[in-house]
């Protein structure tokens, strides 16, 4: 009896080991999913980080581009609107500084007083 209980047994495991295997091996064959796994999903962008500034200096045009220029030689180019409004006066410029391109995103402008 305890013959035919482990013949049994060992049959169970056999057909139960070969079901996995074939079913290891129809996944194996699915073509890879299109779908991004949930690590990559995961993975954090890589942006260049903008800081909040504030920069007085006077805007000169170079073409369609506008560049603040302060008193101590640093430039930056501007992105924003009516900034051709600015060209040539002293302004108070407030926004998003992009250190890689050295541009300023424009939130707020206003005419500044000149430095003496």
């Amino acid at each position: 009896m305890k013959k035919q209980a482990l013949v049994g047994l060992v049959t169970a495991l056999a057909v139960g080991l070969t079901f996995t295997l074939a079913q290891a091996s129809d996944e194996a064959k699915k073509p890879a999913s299109t779908q991004p796994t949930q690590q990559t999903q995961a993975a954090p962008e890589k942006k260049e980080a903008a800081m909040g500034v504030v920069v007085k200096g006077k805007i000169e045009a170079a073409g369609e581009k506008f560049l603040l220029k302060t008193e101590d030689k640093k430039e930056f180019n501007l992105d924003g609107k009516d900034l051709k409004n600015y060209v040539g006066k002293e302004v108070e410029v407030k926004g998003q500084l992009n250190k890689a391109t050295q541009t300023i995103k424009v939130e707020e402008i206003k005419e500044a007083k000149p430095a003496k």
